[in-house]
């Protein structure tokens, strides 16, 4: 695993196709997209989480109403500026961003400092719910007023709440989501108040999600003017220590049938050369 104060990370905020059905845009997202943007080169970790919206019955009101209604977070983890680096260069991305139009309406991707992405709570045992939050900031708020409010207000009444096992935090302040090149039909823009965190929170039960993602959003904080709570319905690693996962090779429906059928030869490295023009040990 990385080292948080470390490793580089980019979160991508992302809004479906107009039209696409959730099922399809959880598909093509994992299985064709997803697969093509596992092939980047440089990623330490690659996970989606494919969300709903969970509505808050006490949070700040958004400032505008063309805020992202987003329908899935990615985080893709790096573990220095030069593997960063391939997220810029590698003949893949073009070809991603040229395929973002089947899947997505709005992509904004925060390319973050080291440092930004930390990790305050990881407490381990079960996980049975997990949510992201999106914090937002008025235009004119500095980074470091948002910084200072995340650490010294936001994630000490995180941390005090029944039932959370994990809290991630990234600190949205540096990226600039206008810098990732989109293709017609595909918009980068922020309308509105700025994202200014994204928070990834693990739980024992939706219960106690529930009641604490509503206790944090009745609480006055002085950098956050807005929220939004997301359920995560779904979870998936395409990239892991390095390598893509058999998932991120294969896609779901191929690793279901290959592990119904107990087909373990499928996952050898001989297998995924041959498929894959692959020179790498399966994970």
């Amino acid at each position: 695993m990385t080292n948080d104060a470390k490793s580089v990370s980019t979160i991508a905020l992302l809004q479906r196709k107009d039209g696409l059905s959730d099922s399809l845009f959880s598909r093509y997202w994992r299985d064709v997209h997803g697969l093509l943007a596992a092939r980047i080169p440089g990623f330490w970790s690659y996970t989606q989480f494919h969300v709903k919206l969970f509505v808050l019955k006490s949070a700040p009101a958004v400032a505008n109403d063309d805020t992202l209604q987003m329908d899935g977070l990615a985080e893709v983890i790096f573990s220095n500026d030069a593997d960063h680096n391939g997220l810029i260069t590698s003949d893949v991305t073009g070809l991603i961003q040229i395929d973002e139009k089947n899947v997505f309406s709005r992509t904004l991707l925060y390319s973050l400092e080291a440092g930004a992405s930390r990790t305050p709570v990881d407490a381990g045992g079960v996980q049975q719910a997990s949510y992201i939050l999106i914090v937002q900031s008025p235009t004119d708020c500095s980074p470091t007023a948002i910084s200072t409010a995340l650490n010294a207000e936001l994630v000490p009444l995180l941390k005090n709440l029944r039932g959370l096992v994990k809290l991630r935090t990234h600190l949205l302040t540096y990226g600039d989501p206008s810098l990732w090149s989109t293709v017609p039909g595909v918009n980068n823009a922020v309308v509105g108040a700025k994202n200014s965190v994204a928070i990834q929170l693990d739980w024992t039960d939706h219960a106690a999600a529930e009641t604490g993602l509503n206790e944090c959003a009745k609480t006055s904080f002085s950098a956050f003017k807005g929220m939004q709570a997301y359920r995560v319905d779904a979870r998936y690693v395409m990239v892991d220590n390095g390598r893509p996962t058999h998932l991120g090779l294969r896609g779901l429906d191929a690793l279901k049938t290959i592990e119904e059928a107990g087909a373990d030869n499928q996952k050898e490295e001989a297998v995924l050369r041959c498929i894959y023009g692959l020179s790498l040990q399966a994970p």
